[in-house]
């Protein structure tokens, strides 16, 4: 058994991309989010051929359901930064929120920025003096493990809380990227005990 305390534990990251997050509605051929503000999927750069959600004002909110990975330590802090394009050269400073609730099977859908499990706070970041550039946050991590045992899902509210003097429509969210410890093995390690059924238990 290893017992070495200078290895540390892996971490497995997950990018989602803004087109796959579950909180858009199609509307008359335009992909317009859920969530306050109703912010559009819009072109950032017609040369790139690139899209992103348009954040309009501040508030403007976009939500998704996350699926748990089934080898994530539910005790470990999960950590998130936010990816986005920035329209002008000037030195905006926006900040933004992430709110996470688990979600079990059967369980009511209860909305993230209401009763959240979790809340991530962005603090401003300046960008950088040039067009179109692609920006991200600084990791931010929840205090402790936020997800229960039952949690199957994750519902994940992104909010760019502030513009930081950027006008409309100059920021571009492009995904959101989480990063969890990856859970320890039990106290069996024997080989076959490592099939997994669809949500992570063993089949054994």
């Amino acid at each position: 058994m290893i017992k070495d305390q200078g290895i540390a534990w892996n971490v497995k990251r997950d990018f989602i991309p803004a087109i796959l997050h579950a909180g858009f509605l199609e509307s008359t051929g335009t992909l317009t989010s859920l969530g306050a503000g109703a912010a559009v999927f819009q072109e950032i750069l017609a040369a790139a051929q690139l899209a992103g959600v348009a954040i309009g004002a501040a508030g403007d909110e976009i939500f998704h359901l996350w699926k748990l990975p089934w080898d994530m330590d539910r005790d470990m802090p999960l950590a998130a930064r936010i990816w986005f394009f920035h329209a002008t050269t000037d030195t905006d400073n926006p900040d933004w929120v992430v709110s996470l609730k688990g979600l079990g099977n059967q369980q009511a859908l209860t909305v993230a920025t209401t009763s959240a499990d979790g809340t991530l706070t962005f603090p401003a970041l300046a960008v950088a003096a040039t067009a179109n550039a692609l920006e991200k946050t600084s990791w931010q991590k929840t205090s402790g493990g936020i997800f229960a045992a039952t949690d199957i899902f994750a519902n994940i509210a992104v909010e760019c809380n502030g513009l930081g003097s950027a006008g409309a429509n100059e920021i571009s969210y492009m995904g959101l990227e989480l990063a969890y410890t990856i859970k320890a093995t039990g106290e069996s390690q024997m080989r076959d005990k490592t099939d997994v059924s669809l949500d992570g238990r063993s089949l054994y």
